[in-house]
């Protein structure tokens, strides 16, 4: 603002000779024109901070729903259901009093599904396949424990196998399904 009186005083008094009144016009132009390129300026300021303010609290707030969502993932990871190693370990006390040779082969499918927890349980994916792999030893200890009661075929097409979920989600799912199903030799739940 004071560049513009500065100026209008300098062109219209000394270079033109004009007295106050005649420059009295071009000095409220030059002033009104200084404060509107002046508010301008403040606008785009303003405009620029709230811009950088918002981008900082998006990425802010992304990064903190990724964390609630790894926070879950690793919540899930961690719920084996205590029931099913229980249940299975009665299933085995039952099977070794009674001196079966099946024992053994239910103990080498029940480590292979805590080995398989244990190895992806920090992973975020793994491969439908390596799931694949894992639900068949979950599914044998699942068949000692209900016998006839439990029927579960799967069928998944080659081309999905190399897609990925997150680990343990199938057994999730079939535990679930178990849970809020009858499951007798009468009606076997089909999956």
């Amino acid at each position: 603002m004071t560049a513009a009186v500065c100026s209008v005083y300098f062109v219209g008094g000394l270079i033109y000779g004009y007295d106050w009144e005649q420059n009295w016009n071009p000095l409220k132009l030059n002033l009104i024109y200084a404060t509107l390129i002046n508010l301008f300026l403040h606008l785009v300021n303003a405009i620029l901070f709230f811009l950088r303010e918002y981008r900082q609290k998006w990425s802010e707030a992304e990064e903190l729903r990724r964390s609630s969502q790894q926070a879950q993932l690793q919540l899930v990871r961690s719920q084996v259901n205590p029931h099913f190693l229980f249940n299975n370990l009665n299933v085995l006390s039952g099977m070794v009093i009674k001196d079966n040779p099946e024992a053994n082969h239910f103990i080498e499918e029940f480590s292979k599904v805590y080995r398989y927890i244990l190895s992806n349980q920090q992973k975020e994916l793994v491969e439908l396949k390596a799931e694949l792999d894992f639900v068949q030893p979950y599914l044998f200890l699942l068949g000692k424990r209900f016998e006839e009661g439990l029927e579960v075929n799967i069928r998944i097409a080659d081309e999905y196998k190399n897609w990925h979920v997150v680990p343990a989600a199938l057994q999730m799912l079939i535990e679930n399904a178990i849970k809020h199903n009858v499951v007798s030799r009468q009606k076997p739940p089909a999956y």
